[in-house]
């Protein structure tokens, strides 16, 4: 029983380290994309690496801004992203209000140069690098 139970262990660990090993390290990095609307901008902002994703939004209005993140385990593998788990935040300025809520789920992603486009759930976002 030992020995079927470790190497169980042994194979799960083998599948993550190659899973890792198999992403693209270009997708490793800090990205932003914005979105504007009736003078409201939306500034969402990631910043992946191989066992993390930090998520941060920035919203602005009227001279006014708040900015709300998060940190969740992570995934990468050679097509997509994996979130591992939850964060929630919301605050609120002078009546400009931000939120995020983070859910585990997968996004697929291809690169294009600077370009990062994350798709799920049949919506897609580029994102931009942040040099």
């Amino acid at each position: 029983m030992f020995k079927n139970t470790l190497l169980g262990v042994i194979a799960a660990m083998a599948f993550s380290f190659s899973s890792i090993a198999s992403a693209n390290p270009a997708v490793f990095g800090n990205w932003s994309a914005v979105q504007q609307q009736n003078g409201f901008t939306l500034t969402m902002m990631a910043s992946i690496s191989a066992t993390q994703t930090a998520l941060g939004v920035k919203c602005e209005y009227q001279g006014q801004a708040v900015v709300v993140s998060g940190t969740v385990p992570s995934e990468v593998t050679a097509s997509q992203i994996l979130l591992k788990g939850s964060a929630k935040e919301t605050k609120s300025v002078a009546g400009v209000e931000c939120s995020i809520d983070v859910v585990p789920m997968t996004f697929d992603y291809s690169l294009n140069g600077d370009t990062l486009t994350l798709t799920a759930q049949g919506q897609s976002l580029p994102f931009t690098r942040v040099k």
